[in-house]
């Protein structure tokens, strides 16, 4: 006998519990909650163009949060006409590529905002020295390590990590670091016990992150979401650890930007339930804003009844701009 069982399509919605209290519901289910904090998704606003030109549009002392994963200087084309050139052979005009944006950067970050970089460990100590510990204040070093598969050379160590700089631009930036806090390894000590009695459930990760790869099987593979190989980013960053940067060192509502978009991944994961930032990212080459945007789509098409969409907050950020020129002239 053949039966042709419809499968129930997942309904979700954002509730209010006892006037206060908002939560994410699956079927009539409570599945996450957001506390006292309504949850907003807020549009990513994307800017097509060279990051030296791009970076100009953007009013200054706007951001809390920019983070960079450049192109590394080792070959890869990324783009089109750029600012940016194959400096395999001119590894000193790299570093002067990179203090161009990072001090246009500086510009537009608030006074107490922050800055994450990520390279390879040589570029990373040259940005260091000659650039970021010049312009702002250094907090830490993190190494994101992962498994490969690829790049392995009878010469050499493998390369397997990245390092991730960690500046503020003042002493008083956020860190929210019980939202990223990682379980306890020994949860029956005695020490660690009291911690949790008194409501402590974790401790802050140490400055070394293990994430895997975005693997090709994955479902937030950019070459999975848009169906296609071609022309599609070359590198693509775990959404977890996006997540973790963006939770420890941004809050609600705050203004994040991704100085290379690449894949997307730092627009769409702004676009949590659980971050609901607001997001601007830059992308040179057209083939990569394309998918950008069908992934910024494919996440805004996701059905959840009351949950408030904001698309008019960059056009506000643009006025405070114009605003900002106004007040020079007179």
């Amino acid at each position: 006998m053949n039966c042709n069982i419809s499968q129930r399509q997942d309904t979700y919605s954002i509730h209010k519990v006892s006037g206060k209290y908002y939560f994410l519901r699956k079927n009539g289910d409570d599945i996450e909650s957001f506390g006292r904090h309504k949850p907003v998704r807020y549009v990513p606003e994307l800017l097509p163009g060279d990051i030296l030109d791009e970076l100009h549009k953007i009013p200054d002392n706007s951001i809390d949060l920019a983070f960079a994963d450049p192109p590394y200087g080792i070959g890869i084309d990324y783009g089109f006409k750029t600012s940016f050139k194959d400096f395999t052979k001119d590894f000193s005009g790299y570093i002067n590529w990179c203090k161009e944006w990072l001090n246009l950067t500086f510009q537009k970050l608030k006074k107490n905002g922050s800055l994450y970089f990520m390279n390879y460990p040589k570029q990373c100590t040259y940005v260091q020295v000659k650039i970021l510990d010049n312009l702002m204040d250094y907090q830490k070093t993190i190494r994101w390590c992962y498994e490969s598969n690829v790049g392995m050379s009878p010469y050499n160590f493998t390369t397997a990590s990245r390092d991730i700089l960690f500046y503020t631009k003042g002493k008083n930036h956020t860190f929210n670091g019980d939202k990223i806090f990682i379980p306890y390894r020994n949860p029956d000590d005695k020490r660690i016990k009291e911690q949790m009695k008194n409501g402590k459930q974790g401790k802050t990760p140490y400055d070394y992150w293990f994430f895997n790869l975005t693997k090709n099987v994955s479902k937030e593979k950019i070459t999975n979401i848009v169906n296609q190989q071609e022309n599609t980013p070359p590198n693509q960053l775990p959404e977890e650890l996006i997540k973790r940067i963006i939770a420890v060192s941004s809050n609600r509502g705050d203004v994040v930007l991704s100085l290379f978009a690449g894949s997307g991944t730092d627009l769409v994961v702004c676009s949590d339930l659980s971050l609901c930032r607001k997001a601007i990212g830059i992308e040179i080459n057209p083939y990569y804003c394309k998918f950008i945007q069908q992934r910024i789509n494919k996440k805004f098409n996701e059905s959840i009844k009351n949950l408030e969409i904001n698309n008019s907050w960059v056009g506000q950020l643009c006025k405070a701009k114009k605003q900002e020129k106004t007040l020079k002239i007179k």
